[in-house]
């Protein structure tokens, strides 16, 4: 199978070389893997202390290396060389151009970040305090609306990452938030919008991958496109319960999953 979302340590909070990760793909039987560091943060204007990223300089090495690891491994794996990259509201012009400094074969966008916050750092769970669970929720998933629109992006990583450390709405709002997972899906399917379903909610506080079983549920109503990633910042976490993820998308009916090569998508088969 496939395992479309890993860091290492140039993104300063992962650990291990891009070798690292892609032996441990050929370990675990992956047909492809693709590496997707963050993308430089000081390069969209993040300060200092918000930077959770390889610095600008370092960005023609990671691509460096993950091209030397796809013939170093030709035969073994496919490695995809991806990008993930915060999506700043206004800043779709800039990130355009920069994504232009080298060819990716394919490109997260993330949203972590709420009125300057990330509300994806155990450091800012007070955020959750000051409002209603559901105000954030729209306010993130706004952002995700924005970002799909903007089409720059390959793929929309952890999608509702928000809920990260166990931050989800009461019962009472289950109707409310259903709709909200409607709306995003229809978005998604009318824009041909690959999906990722991550499995690190499941090594998270909140013990739930990304999407919500109810979010995924619509994503397969909708036919909205899929692909995969472990968001592995560790080598032994490459591929880490992808295994659950197929089974799950063949018990919703799914019988393939999205790859890149060259920008451009590609079918492969559960």
């Amino acid at each position: 199978m496939i395992d479309y979302h890993t860091h290492t340590w140039r993104c300063r909070h992962a650990e291990g070389e891009v070798d690292d990760y892609v032996r441990s793909g050929i370990e675990r039987g992956l047909k492809e893997i693709g590496m997707s560091d963050h993308f430089p943060m000081d390069l969209l204007g993040f300060p200092p202390e918000d930077i959770c990223s390889m610095p600008a300089g370092e960005i023609s090495s990671y691509a460096r290396e993950v091209q030397q690891a796809r013939i170093t491994y030709h035969g073994q794996i496919s490695v995809r060389m991806g990008i993930e990259v915060d999506y700043v509201p206004g800043g779709e012009k800039a990130i355009t151009s920069l994504l232009d400094m080298e060819d990716w074969d394919y490109t997260i966008g993330s949203v972590h970040f709420l009125n300057n916050t990330d509300v994806t750092h155990a450091k800012n769970v007070d955020y959750f305090s000051d409002r209603s669970i559901m105000d954030i929720y729209s306010d993130y998933f706004d952002l995700v609306r924005d970002m799909v629109i903007s089409g720059i992006f390959s793929v929309i990583g952890h999608v509702d990452v928000v809920k990260k450390h166990g931050h989800v709405p009461d019962a009472a709002s289950t109707a409310a938030l259903h709709e909200l997972y409607i709306e995003l899906a229809r978005l998604f399917a009318r824009c041909d919008q690959v999906v990722e379903v991550n499995t690190a909610g499941l090594r998270a506080p909140v013990g739930e991958m990304y999407p919500a079983p109810a979010l995924l549920g619509e994503l397969v109503r909708w036919d909205v496109p899929v692909t995969i990633g472990s968001d592995a910042h560790a080598p032994h976490e490459v591929g880490c319960r992808v295994g659950e993820v197929v089974d799950l998308l063949k018990t919703l009916g799914m019988e393939k999953v999205v790859g890149f090569s060259s920008g451009k998508p590609h079918e492969i088969p559960l």
